[in-house]
């Protein structure tokens, strides 16, 4: 979605400088959109620091999440190990006698 917004803003930007821009090739912008226009620009600045510096996630989020994954695998490994040692068929049969 920012990514989007960002792409707009700088469609509205060169069509406004398109649009600003007279037959005698001289600018027709006023103080308050100038002061718009960099307004914008650095908090397309600001944004675009802190997306690089802010992680999307937190560090014990990523952490709880590779614990997890490795929990998981670990105990696929381990049934798939019993499985084809026949380990869980033989379980069976004891709880079947």
């Amino acid at each position: 979605m920012s990514q989007f917004l960002i792409l707009m803003s700088i469609c509205t930007n060169c069509a406004l400088l398109a649009w600003l821009f007279d037959e005698e090739g001289k600018w027709k912008i006023e103080p308050g959109l100038v002061v718009i226009l960099i307004m914008e620009h650095a908090l397309l600045l600001i944004k675009f620091g802190f997306s690089r510096l802010v992680p999307s996630e937190p560090a014990w989020v990523r952490a709880a999440c590779a614990k997890n994954s490795s929990q998981a695998r670990d105990m696929y490994t381990k049934r798939l190990l019993r499985t084809i040692s026949g380990g869980e068929k033989t379980r069976e049969l004891k709880k079947i006698e």
